[in-house]
């Protein structure tokens, strides 16, 4: 007799993305996989979100809080959950039907793995293809030095991407929610790949919809000093929390900041003193470990040649 097939936790986030949310949760209840409970934490929203969330009735767990930012939105909703496997969904993002399915199909296959992710395209606010699926390569197995490397940076899923075994987050405890009001994914991202292996899945099992502050858009912003030292400031927080995590789960060496390419990228347009020269930049970004892809570290180096000489430094490493 086979064993049972584990029951996944759907965990939406959301926050004044009434006019998405309803795709988001219909997603997710039209998995063919279904030994699922969708969980909908609203973080405070003052839009028509929980109206929205009423309308499903039992079909979904509503969990209705006050604002607090992702982080605690990923607290409070992992506190209800009962999966063995907790796959987080952005309220403005969309799953392909089989996500869940090819997600547990992984975690039965290398039932060691403590982190699952996958590719996704870029769509627009109406669901349209925007460039190409991203990124050009996943990983697989153990990618803790590859990570240290990189000084926690490497081509990572965004939320809706990512899915981890209850054990590893029960074992981490709550993200900072302080730190995190935006950006929890990154701090499970940067600090995960220490504590067991990744499977990355070939397959493009989401939609990632770009709309105002959604995509990262350093082009428009390059000339603003404000900006480059508030990502400055975010890096060093970032990296400070995982590392803290990381010497409570008794990991010997943690992350550098001297060693994180957009970091240094950001110091260079911001002409610090001990920024990294544009060689040495060049250098970094060709031999990233954090990419898998040896024809995606050649686009990044050529990208930064002609962002540079045209001084429009496109500053953020992101999946290509």
């Amino acid at each position: 007799m086979s064993a049972p097939r584990p029951l996944v936790s759907i965990l939406i986030d959301n926050y004044n993305y009434g006019r998405f949310l309803r795709e988001a949760v219909d997603s997710a209840l039209r998995q063919t996989y279904t030994n699922t409970e969708v969980i909908v934490v609203d973080d405070g929203s003052t839009d028509d979100s929980r109206q929205i969330i009423a309308g499903y009735g039992s079909r979904i767990v509503p969990v209705l809080k006050e604002n607090g930012g992702q982080a605690s939105a990923f607290n409070a909703g992992f506190a209800v959950s009962n999966g063995d496997v907790i796959c987080f969904l952005d309220s403005d993002d969309v799953w392909q039907p089989s996500k869940v399915e090819q997600v547990v199909r992984a975690a039965e296959k290398f039932p060691e793995a403590v982190l699952i992710y996958h590719k996704y395209q870029c769509v627009s606010e109406s669901l349209k293809p925007v460039d190409r699926v991203r990124p050009s390569g996943v990983f697989q197995g153990w990618i803790d030095e590859k990570v240290r490397k990189s000084g926690g940076l490497w081509m990572c899923p965004p939320t809706s991407g990512l899915s981890l075994r209850r054990s590893v987050l029960n074992r981490i405890g709550k993200v900072p929610e302080e730190q995190f009001r935006l950006c929890a994914d990154s701090y499970l991202n940067y600090l995960v790949p220490f504590l067991g292996p990744v499977v990355g899945l070939d397959q493009c099992l989401l939609a990632y919809r770009l709309h105002g502050n959604s995509g990262f858009s350093s082009r428009a912003l390059t000339r603003d000093t404000t900006f480059l030292q508030q990502h400055l400031n975010r890096y060093e927080a970032l990296v400070a929390s995982v590392n803290s995590e990381l010497r409570r789960q008794g990991v010997p060496r943690g992350l550098d900041l001297r060693d994180h390419w957009s970091y240094q990228a950001f110091k260079f347009k911001l002409h610090k003193t001990d920024r990294l020269s544009f060689l040495q930049l060049a250098w970094r970004a060709l031999v990233f470990p954090g990419d898998p892809t040896l024809l995606n570290r050649l686009r990044w180096v050529a990208r930064f040649s002609i962002d540079s000489s045209k001084q429009t430094l496109g500053l953020e490493l992101r999946p290509l």
